[in-house]
C-alpha cells in the first residue's frame, strides 16, 4: 500500500512538472520600408518555460487577418513558411512559419528574428483591426512548442513598433533652406 502511494505521488510529481511547462510568446513588428512596397519585419521572444517551434501569424483557427496576401514572405535560417488564404480568400491571408528541426526552435528566453513579408497592405491596417473580423486585432498569433497543432497553442498579439513621428528639426530645415535660398 505505501509502494503504491510513493508511485502515485513520483507520477503526480512528473505530470505536474510538465503540465508546469508553459508556452508563452511576444512579438513585435515593425516597417522596414515602404516602396515599392510596405516590408515589414517581426522578432518573436519565447517568453514562457518551453521553446517554440511554429509560429502562425496574422491567424487564429478559422479565421486569417491579413487584408491581402502577402506578396513575399521571408523567414529565419531553417525556417520554412506558408501563406493560408491563399489564392483567395474570403475572410482573410495569415502566415506559418515552422523550424525545419527540433535543434532550431527558439530557445525558452531567447528571441528570433528573420519573419518578414512585403505587402500592399498599409502601416494602419497590418498595426490595426482585421477588416474581416473588425474586433480583432490583425497582429492575433498563435504558437506552438515544437510543430504547428502539436500542443494547444498560446494566443498573443504582435505589437507594431511605432512610427517615429518626424521631428521639429525635419519640419523646419526645408522653410530656412528655402529662406536662405531667397535672402541668399
Amino acid at each position: 500500500m505505501q509502494k503504491a502511494i510513493w508511485t502515485a505521488a513520483a507520477f503526480l510529481a512528473v505530470s505536474g512538472s510538465t503540465a508546469m511547462a508553459s508556452l508563452q510568446a511576444t512579438g513585435l513588428l515593425t516597417r522596414t520600408a515602404t516602396s515599392p512596397n510596405n516590408t515589414y519585419a517581426i522578432t518573436l521572444n519565447s517568453t514562457g518555460t518551453t521553446t517554440v517551434g511554429s509560429f502562425w501569424s496574422a491567424w487564429i483557427p478559422g479565421q486569417d487577418y491579413l487584408a491581402t496576401s502577402p506578396l513575399t514572405v521571408s523567414s529565419p535560417p531553417n525556417w520554412s513558411s506558408f501563406i493560408t488564404g491563399f489564392p483567395s480568400s474570403s475572410n482573410g491571408y495569415g502566415i506559418q512559419w515552422f523550424a525545419n528541426s527540433p535543434a532550431d526552435y527558439i530557445p525558452i528566453g531567447g528571441s528570433k528574428s528573420g519573419f518578414g513579408f512585403t505587402s500592399l497592405d498599409s502601416y494602419a491596417s497590418v498595426s490595426g483591426n482585421s477588416i474581416f473580423y473588425p474586433s480583432t486585432p490583425v497582429g492575433t498569433s498563435f504558437v506552438y512548442s515544437q510543430g504547428l497543432f502539436s500542443d494547444a497553442g498560446y494566443q498573443f498579439v504582435v505589437a507594431s513598433a511605432p512610427i517615429p513621428e518626424p521631428t521639429a528639426l525635419a519640419l523646419v530645415t526645408p522653410a530656412l533652406l528655402l529662406l536662405r535660398r531667397r535672402n541668399g
